[in-house]
């Protein structure tokens, strides 16, 4: 299977405002106002293991994830991390910064190969300062998933959906393993199993398209 095309990932960068039309933090928006959000957006790529944003810095942009992964991890009063939870495609992440005016209060960073749409603040104030009754429904649904998160950590919201096998000796029978780990799992949803042989040459498209037709994606290293 061959990885996403030109034309393919310029079909996706046009349709955003349908994206942003699923999310629930934009849904029943008017959809001029949809296009104008996306007009304004910027498509970026972050490779897995850098930092999208860290806990003290000045809120600058609203992230949409649209395929991959982001990792939230919050500072202790040890100065170490300690892991929040999962941010997949379709979430938004920044926005409590953008309506707060608050510092980050995590660190955010790609746990896989990750692409978004960003939303300058700047953007973000000129769009929603013309269009006021939007900010407010949006300043709403922010704090009901503030208080959500109080009580449930985003992690619990997104349970491991995704599994890597990753075999310590030649001796060990991972083939026979994974066959019985996918078993076990399709127990309670569509499963499917990816040998690194058939995903290495495929973008962060292709591993969105893979998780988003499954419950659980079981991946082995050959």
């Amino acid at each position: 299977m061959a990885g996403d095309s030109p034309d393919e990932t310029a079909l996706r960068r046009s349709d955003l405002s349908l994206v942003l039309n699923e999310l629930s933090l934009f849904r029943g928006l008017d959809y001029a106002l949809l296009r104008e959000i996306a007009r304004e957006a910027q498509w970026m790529s972050l490779p897995g293991g850098a930092t999208l944003f860290n806990a003290g810095e000045s809120p600058d942009a609203l992230y949409v994830v649209l395929s991959g992964c982001l990792g939230a991890f919050s500072p202790d009063d040890q100065d170490r991390r300690r892991f929040w939870g999962r941010i997949v495609a379709g979430d938004t992440v920044g926005e409590m910064g953008l309506i707060s005016g608050r510092a980050r209060t995590a660190h955010v960073v790609a746990l896989r190969d990750t692409e978004l749409a960003r939303l300058s603040s700047e953007a973000f104030n000129r769009i929603f300062r013309q269009h006021p009754e939007a900010m407010l429904r949006i300043a709403r649904l922010t704090v009901d998933r503030l208080e959500l998160s109080q009580s449930r950590t985003r992690g619990s919201l997104h349970g491991a959906r995704t599994f890597t096998l990753l075999p310590q000796s030649v001796a060990v029978d991972v083939a026979g393993f994974a066959a019985e780990f996918v078993k076990a799992l399709s127990r309670f949803g569509r499963t499917e199993l990816v040998w690194s042989v058939r995903a290495g040459s495929h973008t962060s498209h292709w591993f969105h398209r893979i998780e988003s037709a499954n419950d659980y994606v079981v991946y082995v290293s050959d």
